[in-house]
């Protein structure tokens, strides 16, 4: 988890996934749906970028 540093009200979680599916699979789990249920009401929004490593 990360915090920004101009504005502390906004965090970042950065996750590795194999796959897309995995990804998929983990964000349909009951336990990250029973998290967004606890917390889901106090955030602004969510946003989830795909980022790809770059080989140099």
């Amino acid at each position: 988890m990360y915090i920004d540093n101009e504005k502390d009200s906004i965090f970042i979680f950065h996750e590795n996934w194999r796959s897309e599916q995995d990804l998929n699979t983990n964000l349909e789990s009951s336990h990250i749906k029973e998290c967004f249920g606890v917390i889901g009401e106090r955030l602004d929004s969510v946003e989830i970028s795909k980022i790809t490593k770059v080989s140099v």
